[in-house]
């Protein structure tokens, strides 16, 4: 029967050819990121000691996140010292800018605008052309001034409200590129990992269902072989045949050939390690399947949040949009002032910790994959040593290494033995036919069966070492160890990882720069108050009316205190003032209230 182990150089270098490293834009951003002037070399830190070295590097690797903490605190203390100072700074306060009164038209303007006539109430100023030219000139260019500044005011609000939503627009496009570059491309990382830990989780059970039987076939195997020299001594002592002396030989060449592959005690101690390390890993696999699944809704949490953050920056942009088109309610303008903005603002915080805290990460992952990781891996784990068992060591070294070391457990000086034993005994048992277990039983006795059943025994033991050999050799092979390795540091950790640090990173802080405009630019959902020009006929007498109606109140006011009531005058009768006959006093007052506002209209001017 030919052994199962053919080739064990073919089983012990598998065709696997370790996958080659190579830098992706995000790797190379991050690790040639400003550090002012700080080293860019991690493995400083695989030290115990902290010295002036690893001071450096984290003062360089956290430079970034304190530049972008204190931008950000600034700003957000400019906003707070601009909402203080109120009006006088302008939009930046977040109150709209106020224009001017609208300027009143003197009433020898209306007059001569829309021949009104003068009633009891309004004095008619002298009607010289050249007067009522300049007090018209004046008034429509003080008109002119006004509807320049009012232009002026609700076009900085118009441009303030097109930068509103513009801003919203690259936020809702960082929320996105968040999603798609950053989240996407953590999960993917965090995939590769939970396919690394279901393929250690195969690969350990197999190890340990191997290294079990190897042991316990082992033990059994020495046992057998005990059993059958034993036998062989008693089996036929006295016969000179040579017939039986050569199978007598040919179990005395078993024992020899067991004996030899038990004397390479080593290989057993390794697998004994072996299966105790693999026992260990073992207990701690379902305690990182929990904290992946613990990761796994981290995510969902970050897309909730993402969400959310839209969501409100759609309101904040709908509320302006509103504004825009047919104005907003007092109501909706409160909540979206003392409601939603806090809100927006918080959510900007978030995105503020998210970029700092992935910055550094994204940095500090950088420097370790720049080139390939393997190197610096070994750095690291030279730190942890001595709280690894050195079995478990040697093959993490093993596989890091790209498998280019010798094998953790020696095959090639074990196999060879493990396989004469086998054939060795295989060829005896094929050669007991049972026409020559009759004959043998003929002439040595009854124990001959006994010698072909213990053999047999022996046979069924050593394939049994055999096949879990076999299954060792594949299990720790460097395709799956260095595969395994290679998922979780290349594609989880420096290709996938770091491109979603990356994206997370740039993704938040675009988010937070136009957020911040945002909040700067609220004034967006604000109206100008714009006072009411009266510059049409209607509205003029209406005024008229309404002026005539409060002055007629003024005088009953005024004469109900002072119990005085003026003599009745005749028609045409009464004092004369600037040519002009006036009924009572109060005619006085009402003209020189018409030539104050008329005086104070080419004052302005």
């Amino acid at each position: 029967m030919p052994s199962l182990l053919v080739n064990s150089t073919i089983l012990e270098r598998d065709d696997y050819v370790p996958p080659t490293f190579e830098n992706t834009f995000a790797i190379n951003q991050m690790h040639n990121a400003f550090r002012f002037g700080n080293p860019s070399d991690v493995t400083v830190l695989a030290s115990d000691e902290f010295g002036a070295d690893q001071q450096a590097y984290l003062v360089g690797l956290a430079g970034f996140s304190i530049l972008i903490l204190s931008i950000t605190t600034l700003w957000i203390l400019t906003l707070i010292i601009l909402k203080l100072l109120g009006r006088k700074v302008g939009c930046a306060s977040g109150a709209p800018p106020a224009p001017s009164l609208a300027p009143q038209m003197p009433f020898i303007v209306q007059e001569a605008t829309f021949s009104l006539s003068t009633s009891e109430h309004e004095m008619q100023m002298p009607g010289n052309p050249e007067i009522i030219a300049r007090e018209t000139e004046d008034y429509n260019r003080v008109v002119a001034e006004w509807k320049e500044e009012v232009r002026r005011a609700e076009l900085e609000v118009f441009r303030t409200r097109v930068g509103f939503l513009l801003c919203g627009v690259v936020v809702l496009c960082g929320i996105g590129s968040f999603l798609y570059f950053g989240i996407d491309s953590l999960r993917s990382s965090l995939d590769y990992t939970f396919t690394a830990s279901d393929r250690v989780s195969q690969l350990v059970t197999r190890g340990i269902n191997a290294t079990d039987t190897f042991l316990a076939a082992n033990d059994e195997s020495s046992e057998k072989t005990v059993d059958l020299l034993a036998t062989n001594e008693n089996w036929c002592p006295a016969s000179t045949s040579a017939v039986i002396l050569n199978y007598k030989q040919n179990i005395k060449d078993i024992g020899a050939a067991v004996s030899a592959k038990n004397d390479n005690a080593a290989y057993v101690t390794d697998v004994k390690r072996a299966n105790a390390d693999l026992n260990e890993v073992q207990g701690k696999i379902s305690a990182l399947n929990d904290d992946l699944n613990k990761a796994n809704i981290a995510f969902y949490v970050g897309m909730a949040i993402a969400f959310f953050q839209a969501i409100v920056t759609v309101v904040l942009m709908g509320g302006v949009i509103s504004a825009w088109v047919k104005g907003m309610s007092a109501p909706f303008r409160c909540v979206q002032s003392y409601l939603i903005l806090p809100v927006f603002l918080l959510l900007t915080l978030v995105s503020v910790v998210l970029s700092v805290v992935f910055v550094s990460s994204s940095i500090a992952f950088s420097d370790l994959c720049v080139g390939g990781p393997d190197g610096r891996v070994q750095s690291f784990m030279q730190m942890f040593k001595d709280r690894i068992d050195p079995m478990a060591f040697s093959f993490l070294n093993y596989y890091v290494s790209g498998c280019t070391q010798e094998p953790v457990l020696d095959h090639f000086s074990y196999v060879p033995l493990l396989i004469n034993a086998t054939e060795t005994t295989s060829n005896f048992v094929d050669s007991m036919d049972q026409e020559t277990v009759d004959l043998l039983t003929l002439l040595c006795g009854a124990e001959t069966p006994l010698i072909v059943a213990v053999a047999n025994l022996l046979k069924t033991s050593l394939n049994s070492v055999e096949r879990a050999v076999q299954t060792t050799v594949d299990v720790v092979q460097c395709s799956n160890g260095n595969g395994i390795y290679t998922d979780v540091a290349y594609n989880a950790i420096c290709y996938d990882g770091i491109s979603g640090m990356y994206g997370i990173y740039f993704s938040q802080l675009v988010i937070v720069v136009f957020s911040l405009i945002m909040v700067t630019t609220r004034v967006s959902w604000q109206d100008v108050e714009v006072d009411t020009l009266i510059d049409d006929k209607e509205s003029v007498m209406a005024e008229r009316s309404m002026r005539a109606a409060s002055t007629s109140s003024m005088s009953m006011s005024k004469a109900g205190k002072n119990r005085t009531v003026a003599p009745a005058a005749g028609k045409g009768s009464g004092k004369k003032y600037g040519g002009l006959e006036g009924d009572n006093i109060e005619m006085l007052t009402i003209m020189g209230e018409a030539s104050t506002k008329a005086g104070s209209v080419s004052a302005s001017s």
